[in-house]
C-alpha cells in the first residue's frame, strides 16, 4: 500500500495537469504544422501529451496524405502522425471555450 500524496504533492501534481492541459491548447496548431514551439528542443511535449492519454501516435492514412503541405510538414506514406485522442479533443475544445 502507498502512502497518501502530502497537499504539496497533489498541488504539484495538479500544477503539472494543468500545464499540460494549456501547453495541449496553445501549441497544438503549431506542432502540427511544424512550427517552433515556445520550448527547448528537448522538451517532451508529444509525450506529455501521450502520457496524460490526450494525443497517441498513429499509421498515416490516406486522408493526411491529402491535407495540405503534407510533405513539408514530414507526412509520407507508411509514416507516423500524432491525432488527439476523444479525452484530448474534449480537453482542447473546452479551454479553447475559457473552460479549465
Amino acid at each position: 500500500m502507498t502512502a497518501p500524496m502530502s497537499p504539496e504533492e497533489v498541488a504539484a501534481g495538479l500544477s503539472e495537469a494543468r500545464r499540460i492541459r494549456e501547453d495541449l491548447t496553445d501549441n497544438w496548431d503549431a506542432f502540427c504544422d511544424a512550427d517552433q514551439l515556445p520550448h527547448p528542443r528537448d522538451y517532451p511535449f508529444p509525450d506529455n501529451l501521450e502520457a496524460s492519454g490526450y494525443a497517441t501516435l498513429e499509421s498515416v492514412d490516406d486522408d493526411d496524405l491529402e491535407t495540405p503541405f503534407a510533405w513539408e510538414r514530414g507526412i509520407v506514406a507508411g509514416g507516423l502522425v500524432w491525432r488527439l485522442t476523444p479525452l484530448g479533443e474534449q480537453v482542447r475544445h473546452h479551454r479553447q471555450k475559457g473552460q479549465p
